[in-house]
């Protein structure tokens, strides 16, 4: 029975906690669609927000897109015309250069065509296209003298007749210019007298005749005034001191290795000293027996070096003289007597054309340079700077070189004047 009651009570706390499970249950239900219906209207109007919100985005994305799209076809257009604008530029460059071209080959054609002709039509024609270089630009001078706020007209045509002037000698410099390269390359010799023919000062040809040589280096009181022996003494001396330009040392420098070779039994003849320019590079020739030495003599500074060119004139100038047999029956050497060096590929080829080469062979002043002669009962002694000095040949008997004017009037000795030997 007690059972029964407490399943009762059990049954009935249970229908109980349902009914009210059931009422809360309602309850809540209630209260969300309360919630439901308070905040519907919020949702909706932000719901409605961001409906307009996304479509302003869009039309601004639309405007956007619109803008960009209208900027890259104005950009394509600019561009498209710049493209344009440099292909004609380029066009017009491309033909320029074209036709410049073709002027330069016509140019190169016409220079062509003159120097077949002969190389003195080919010269003169690049010295006239030199020369007229400048006419543009003296024509531009020329215009803007004419055409300034006050016009110079007057001084314009004097400016155009100036400019013509300038254009003729540029023209003449040019040819001038060409020449002497052509002469320099063809006879080298001429680099050596170069400045010496520029500025030329020895006369050794001159007729004593009418003036005593010494006069050159003593003034007329020393010559009126001083004894003989004194005033022939400071004239060697001062021939031997003084500044001597490139022909004199030269000179003076063939003048010095002839008496070495003398000295050693030589008969020498002074090429160089009686036919300067034409003696074809040969300065001295030398003759002892049965042989002869064809010398060629430079004196240079020493930072300076004899190239193969020099090689190849005086073998030409050896191979030349045996062809028109100069020299019958005798053994022929030539030889390159120099107060410098020569370069390697110049000794290489000095040693293959059997061209012997002495180098280092400085100059020294004080070597006796009086010559004195005696011939039928005269004795006659001749300073450097005198007419036949260099005509003198000095292995024949009774002659012999003296340092001093005193010791060849010494030994009865008087100096030379219009005497030949």
């Amino acid at each position: 029975m007690e059972v029964l009651i407490i399943i009762g009570i059990a049954f009935g706390a249970y229908y109980i906690f349902n009914a009210k499970l059931d009422m809360q249950r309602d309850e809540y239900n209630k209260a969300i669609k309360q919630l439901q219906n308070k905040y519907s209207d919020e949702i909706q109007k932000l719901k409605n927000e961001h409906s307009h919100e996304l479509a302003f985005k869009n039309m601004l994305y639309t405007v956007n897109k619109k803008k960009l799209e209208e900027t890259y076809i104005e950009k394509e257009e600019t561009l498209k015309a710049e493209y344009q604008n440099k292909e004609k530029q380029l066009n017009r460059l491309i033909l320029n250069k074209t036709q410049t071209l073709t002027i330069k080959e016509n140019n190169i054609n016409e220079k062509i065509k003159q120097f077949k002709k002969g190389f003195i039509n080919g010269r003169e024609w690049l010295a006239t296209m030199i020369a007229e270089a400048d006419r543009t630009q003296d024509e531009a001078i020329v215009k803007a003298l004419k055409v300034k706020k006050n016009p110079a007209l007057k001084a314009s045509e004097e400016v155009k007749k100036a400019k013509a002037e300038k254009r003729e000698l540029n023209k003449q410099l040019k040819l001038l210019e060409y020449q002497l390269k052509t002469y320099h390359e063809y006879f080298p010799i001429l680099e050596e007298y170069e400045e010496a023919i520029l500025d030329e000062q020895i006369d050794r040809d001159r007729d004593i005749s009418e003036q005593d040589t010494i006069l050159r280096y003593v003034s007329t009181d020393e010559y009126n005034n001083l004894p003989t022996v004194e005033k022939n003494q400071l004239a060697l001396d001062r021939y031997v001191n003084k500044n001597h330009n490139s022909e004199e040392i030269g000179l003076f420098y063939e003048i010095y290795i002839g008496y070495l070779y003398e000295d050693d039994g030589w008969h020498v003849e002074y090429q160089g000293a009686l036919k300067h320019k034409l003696d074809r590079g040969i300065d001295l020739i030398c003759i002892k027996d049965n042989m002869v030495k064809l010398v060629q003599c430079k004196c240079w500074s020493k930072d300076k070096q004899i190239h193969e060119k020099h090689i190849f004139q005086l073998y030409g100038v050896k191979e030349a003289m045996l062809f028109a047999n100069k020299f019958p029956n005798m053994k022929v050497e030539a030889v390159l007597v120099i107060s410098n060096t020569v370069s390697e590929y110049a000794q290489h080829m000095a040693n293959k054309l059997d061209i012997v080469v002495r180098s280092n062979i400085l100059l020294n002043k004080n070597y006796p340079k009086i010559k004195c002669v005696e011939n039928n009962g005269h004795k006659i002694y001749h300073l450097p700077t005198d007419q036949q000095y260099d005509r003198i040949d000095m292995l024949r008997s009774g002659r012999e070189y003296v340092k001093t004017v005193k010791e060849a009037e010494d030994k009865g000795y008087r100096r030379a004047y219009r005497h030949f030997y």
